[in-house]
């Protein structure tokens, strides 16, 4: 019996070819690879959790993200917390600016 047989958790596979029905973890998978596989020379696991560690940290913490504005998941959150539920309604319902736009303008409201 595998893993997922034993946990209950139910396997889908994407379409052999069609790699956008999970492009999502393909995107992540790249990036992963291209910025932690290959960039160093990994000797043993504890090397590549190590590695894999710090740059967890980075990418969710320190490195800016286009889809947030440009800038960190930590400071978006902190930006979104300081958001009054009127404002953020507003932000989500607005069609005159696009959602980075309107985001990019509260955050530049609230003093930043």
């Amino acid at each position: 019996m595998s893993w997922a047989e034993e946990n209950g958790v139910k396997l889908h596979h994407i379409q052999p070819g069609k790699p956008t029905q999970n492009a999502y973890i393909e995107r992540f998978d790249l990036t992963f690879r291209t910025e932690v596989l290959d960039a160093y020379m990994l000797h043993d696991l504890d090397e590549v959790r190590d590695h894999a560690w710090e740059w967890i940290i980075n990418y969710n913490e320190k490195r800016p993200h286009d889809a947030l504005g440009k800038i960190p998941p930590t400071i978006y959150r902190k930006k979104m917390e300081q958001i009054s539920t009127l404002e953020l309604s507003a932000i989500r319902g607005s069609l005159q600016f696009n959602y980075i736009e309107k985001f990019n303008y509260y955050i530049m409201k609230s003093g930043s």
